[in-house]
């Protein structure tokens, strides 16, 4: 049989790691490939690309395949989704090795009718189908209503599980790099905008005639939902509208549509939940932060922090001074006597010796660090404590770090968009930025703390110092401080080529990729920077607006940027 004659069905997973209950994550997904199972038509595959293997509940055949990847460090819900995205890329270069054909992508925790498989192969449309109509399911109350909720609007803007796309194996990447595919195109703007994007290149989708999936709410896992968790702006808002909307349009549910959908098997498993003991032990916390010229940003910070601490005897704040102490900050020491252990430095030593000074006055279990350039929210700590306390064998806790908007200018803008100090990857080891990380004080005094001749890259030096110590990481993207943006472009620049030389230096860097014609002589590097700057330009429009000079303008200043940083690690050995 023709793999185009196939239905293939791809469903990126989250690891295990950084998971809120992976029972229930396998829970859902044996739903979602039950009601693939249960297809009329049996002519399909699918591809689950993971990084640690469910235990599916259900019984499976050769037709289903599980694809090892590796977890993107899962910081925010942005991040969420740029893990899907790469699970997706490695689907459809394992699509290519079985000669393309139909593709679907489904979330983990939604549904898809029985019929599907079978009204694709029986029209078999040339450039595939779209989902216009479905419906949204409640998997804690067991209600069931026709979505989208207005005839105004689509399934296919609010699911992922919204397409069968029709393509060829020379429209699928070969590798992660591999950009220029029909493939990479069709997804470039997520799922909102796959009709458009198909309508464009002049391939429109069908749109299937019957509700054909199901968008599975409070599973406890929608990316969408984690967001709403962490945000403040209207996306909160739409999630209970989602939720009133639901309740008042659900209809009956009848066995004919448990049946079509697999409902049964998707509503919530009864609680596996630990009681909860009456008496925890307290962990205890240290704040330490390093400041240098910045007593409005303390300032700021402290005020953040102060209501976390206030009677809390295991909870402390150390405020090291590098050496510009002066009569603002005594206002401040002042104003925070009760809440902080200040210690001013007589001159400027570098951020790693001031770190290293406060883990010296640092009392609690885990030292706690963030700058006096952010802002952390109301339960920054509260947050911290409870991942502690469900896993105390956690030695990092990796936060991640929000734009802290002022005006949102073109400066800020930039840096908010793409240049935030935010955890990354180096090799196959997870990096934390000491603006949002919390370790095991033990731990990092056993290391031997942070290397005090470094004032840039040293956070990435100590994160490979830690992974060789063998330190159990967790990254957790829900937990987060807001940082300052708007440093000028030629500022950020040479700041990231700092970033560059650093990481050079660190020789953990080898693991990264740099250009090679960023070494070579002026034409190769002016073609390198021309590549950066279209690569931005790409993804200008969404982050600067329509107008096509601030979009040039924001390529250029990003481009310089990052060209900057490739630079500094152009020192790194040939």
């Amino acid at each position: 049989m023709a793999s185009c004659d196939i239905v293939t069905f791809g469903i990126p997973l989250m690891a295990r790691s950084v998971a809120q209950d992976w029972q229930r994550i396998e829970h859902q997904l044996s739903a979602t490939v039950g009601s693939i199972y249960n297809q009329t038509d049996p002519n399909f595959r699918i591809i689950v690309a993971c990084t640690d293997r469910p235990n599916l509940k259900i019984k499976t055949d050769e037709r289903l395949e599980f694809l090892t990847c590796e977890q993107r460090p899962a910081v925010d819900h942005t991040a969420f989704n740029t893990d899907a995205v790469h699970k997706r890329i490695r689907i459809a270069q394992r699509l290519k090795q079985l000669d393309g054909g139909y593709l679907m992508f489904a979330d983990a925790d939604d549904l898809v009718s029985r019929d599907l498989v079978a009204y694709v192969r029986k029209t078999a449309h040339p450039n595939g189908y779209s989902i216009g109509r479905g419906y949204m399911f409640d998997a804690v109350r067991g209600w069931l209503a026709p979505f989208p909720f207005s005839l105004d609007a689509r399934f296919d803007l609010e699911s992922h599980t919204c397409a069968v796309f029709n393509i060829s194996a020379d429209e699928l990447p070969e590798h992660d790099e591999d950009y220029s595919t029909r493939f990479v195109h069709l997804m470039r703007e997520g799922h909102p905008a796959f009709r458009k994007r198909a309508e464009a290149e002049g391939r429109p989708l069908l749109d299937i005639p019957f509700r054909a999936a199901v968008y599975v709410r409070n599973t406890g896992e929608n990316i969408s939902t984690r967001a709403a968790a962490t945000s403040v702006d209207g996306r909160t808002t739409f999630q209970a509208y989602l939720d009133d909307q639901l309740e008042a349009q659900r209809i009956e549910r009848t066995p004919e549509l448990d049946a079509e959908f697999n409902l049964k098997d998707a509503e919530a498993p009864p609680t596996t939940a630990r009681p909860m003991r009456l008496f925890r032990p307290l962990i205890g916390l240290s704040v330490l932060v390093a400041t240098h010229r910045r007593p409005a940003g303390l300032r700021r910070l402290l005020t953040a922090l102060r209501p976390q601490v206030e009677g809390r005897p295991e909870r402390s704040i150390i405020v090291i001074n590098d050496g510009s102490h002066d009569d603002a900050y005594a206002e401040i020491v002042a104003e925070f006597a009760d809440v902080i252990e200040y210690r001013e430095m007589p001159k400027a030593v570098g951020l790693g010796a001031v770190r290293n000074a406060a883990l010296d006055l640092c009392r609690g279990a885990y030292a706690v660090f963030t700058d006096d350039d952010c802002e952390p929210p109301p339960w920054w700590l509260d947050w911290l404590l409870a991942r502690l306390v469900a896993h105390p064998e956690i030695d990092v806790v990796i936060g991640t770090t929000m734009p802290l908007w002022t005006n949102k200018d073109f400066r800020e803008r930039l840096q908010g968009e793409w240049f935030l100090p935010q955890p990354s990857r180096l090799g196959r080891w997870d990096v934390f930025v000491t603006a949002n990380v919390a370790i095991r004080a033990e731990l990092l005094r056993n290391v031997g703390g942070f290397i005090s001749s470094l004032d840039v890259g040293e956070d990435t030096e100590l994160c490979v110092r830690l992974h060789r110590a063998r330190a159990r990481f967790a990254s957790d993207y829900r937990w987060q401080v807001r940082h300052e943006v708007g440093k000028p472009t030629l500022a950020l620049a040479r700041r990231y080529r700092a970033y560059g030389e650093a990481q050079a230096r660190i020789g953990a860097a080898a693991a990264l990729e740099i250009p090679r014609a960023i070494r070579g002589g002026f034409g190769e590097r002016a073609a390198a920077f021309l590549r950066l700057r279209r690569e931005y330009a790409r993804r200008a429009e969404r982050a600067f607006g329509p107008n096509p000079l601030v979009q040039a303008r924001a390529a250029i200043c990003a481009a310089m940027v990052q060209y900057a940083y490739f630079r500094g690690l152009a020192e790194l050995p040939r």
